[in-house]
């Protein structure tokens, strides 16, 4: 019996706790957060999650879970050592995440590449984004191509109109609002105040502020 129990006690759960477990319980995104909960960004400890999140991926290459959560610690260790190497392996890794399966790796690479004015990069992640279905990157995509305030160099109008009207259909406030937009004002060159006023109305209806203050200003 007392060597039953032995076996049975070696064997817990709670005493083979695995690598990945432990990286996850260090690292994990809201995203994946169950069961255990996740990790606010800022309280990713590094130092602690390295060595068990490398293990993790040694014992788990294919795993989303397992790789995004590497690439969070490497992005914690450039935020203090500001090393390009560590951004460079932190891109690696969400990139594998998302060659993985996850999805929303393509946008946390886009918004990176963009931050670092790596202007093909960025769009080819968004793009990729917007064609697994995240409405927001279709969106983010046309205020690109055509909003002053962004950075992106290579203005399109004619190609903004194109990208939100592929979501038209999606009940998204700032797609029908940005696509008003574009139709409102003769800078963008494709005046049509009746079919910019549909849009403003449907913006509105899905609760856009901003309509309102744009017609009436």
């Amino acid at each position: 019996m007392k060597k039953y129990l032995a076996v049975l006690l070696f064997n817990s759960p709670f005493l083979l706790a695995s690598s990945f477990d432990d990286c996850l319980n260090l690292t994990a995104h809201v995203r994946f957060s169950e069961p255990n909960g996740f990790v606010e960004y800022d309280d990713v400890d590094w130092r602690k999650a390295l060595p068990i999140c490398e293990k993790a991926v040694a014992e788990n290459p294919n795993n989303f879970k397992a790789l995004y959560s590497l690439s969070r610690v490497y992005s914690r260790q450039f935020d203090e050592l500001e090393d390009q190497e560590l951004m460079e392996k932190m891109n690696d890794y969400i990139e594998k995440s998302y060659r993985a399966g996850f999805k929303h790796a393509a946008w946390v690479l886009a918004i990176g590449y963009y931050e670092s004015q790596e202007w093909d990069q960025a769009m080819y992640w968004l793009d990729l984004s917007g064609k697994d279905g995240n409405v927001n990157a279709i969106n983010e995509k046309a205020r690109w191509l055509f909003d002053s305030k962004e950075a992106y160099p290579n203005k399109n109008y004619r190609e903004a109109e194109k990208t939100l009207k592929s979501a038209v259909n999606s009940d998204n406030k700032y797609i029908h609002f940005n696509l008003a937009s574009l139709h409102y004002y003769d800078k963008y060159e494709m005046l049509d105040y009746k079919l910019a006023l549909k849009h403003f109305k449907k913006a509105a209806s899905l609760g856009n502020i901003r309509t309102s203050k744009t017609i009436f200003s």
